[in-house]
């Protein structure tokens, strides 16, 4: 959020929400940025994106999160974690 949202522009905010309870954790994150759409982060598995010293933040939430959504402007994240779900070694 504060690096690729907010351009890491100190005058900027980030927006930070959290829910938890025993069954499970749900966590927002929104910046002042103009949002991205996330189908257009290339993977960095890809092997002309190995050596890329970035972009491997979305790859690692989708492997922990249970679920993972963005608003429609692209500027905020929900990421939900569920007791009991799968490890991410499961979900690569």
């Amino acid at each position: 959020a504060y690096k690729h949202g907010n351009k890491s522009d100190p005058n900027k905010t980030i927006s930070a929400k959290w829910c938890i309870d025993e069954d499970q954790a749900v966590i927002w994150i929104a910046d002042c940025g103009t949002g991205f759409n996330p189908e257009d982060v290339p993977d960095p598995r890809d092997d002309q994106n190995l050596e890329k010293p970035s972009g491997r933040g979305l790859l690692l939430i989708r492997a922990y999160m249970t679920e993972v959504s963005f608003n429609e402007k692209g500027n905020e994240i929900r990421m939900i974690k569920r007791k009991g779900d799968k490890t991410p070694e499961s979900k690569i």
